[in-house]
């Protein structure tokens, strides 16, 4: 589909807000991430669609709707680039709609499925994505399981650029610091995922990069498991709340 053809089809939000032509894929885990789904309009055409217009106003106006607007700045900036999602518009301030990508998250380690794990050569194919997208200026900053989605001609993908690093653009210097820090974590993180399916793969010099681990990287890690996790995610807070109601009803 062209931009053009894309740009005649852009659902709208009453669009948006039936709940008949949407199929959910992932529900936002915080007050700060936005729920992820499936749009199909009357002539058939599918996009996925990031929406944060559920999400508290206040959430949504501090940081909700910055991290969406980041997400489609860069990814325009990467337009007609391969392995990673065609965006489309924004239909309005909550909203994100993109390409949809006929392709699944990689599977757990221990729980490969029908279609078992994917092989040495697809994160062969991985890091050329990523060379590429750092070639262009633009560090990804979030590659994990989720992020990276395998599709049924054993191709990568990359998904999920609201935490990505440009390059170029106001404050050079800084970005450019910014934009090497990052892209060393991009290296670092994709060898650990590589390393959980085939560790046998990495060569002697991959090895040896993936023990040294920036410190910022190992601080972020901290931060996520110790703060993030037990007091941020939404999902501990809903687990939290059934504990409490299965408590009253004993009581």
């Amino acid at each position: 589909m062209t931009d053009n053809e894309a740009q005649k089809t852009l659902p709208k939000r009453p669009e948006l807000s039936d709940p008949g032509r949407r199929t959910l894929i992932r529900r936002g885990h915080s007050v700060i991430h936005p729920d992820v789904y499936v749009f199909e309009t009357a002539n058939g055409t599918r996009f996925l669609v990031k929406d944060m217009h559920s999400r508290p106003l206040m959430m949504r106006w501090l940081v909700g709707r910055r991290c969406l607007r980041h997400e489609y700045r860069i990814l325009k900036g990467l337009r007609n680039g391969k392995n990673i999602p065609q965006v489309y518009g924004m239909p309005d301030r909550d909203a994100l709609i993109l390409d949809f990508i006929e392709a699944a998250p990689l599977p757990p380690e221990d729980e490969p499925g029908e279609r078992g794990l994917p092989g040495p050569e697809f994160f062969t194919r991985l890091k050329d994505v990523l060379t590429k997208l750092h070639e262009r200026g633009v560090a990804h900053g979030d590659i994990r399981r989720k992020n990276v989605l395998w599709d049924a001609d054993d191709q990568p993908y990359l998904i999920d650029f609201g935490t990505a690093v440009c390059r170029d653009g106001a404050f050079g210097w800084f970005r450019r610091q910014l934009f090497r820090a990052v892209r060393r974590v991009d290296d670092v993180t994709l060898l650990k995922l590589q390393h959980s399916y085939h560790p046998e793969s990495l060569t002697e010099a991959e090895s040896i990069r993936l023990k040294a681990v920036p410190w910022y990287l190992q601080v972020g890690r901290f931060l996520r498991k110790h703060v993030y996790r037990p007091f941020i995610k939404q999902k501990r807070w809903h687990e939290r709340l059934e504990r409490f109601k299965r408590r009253r009803h004993q009581e």
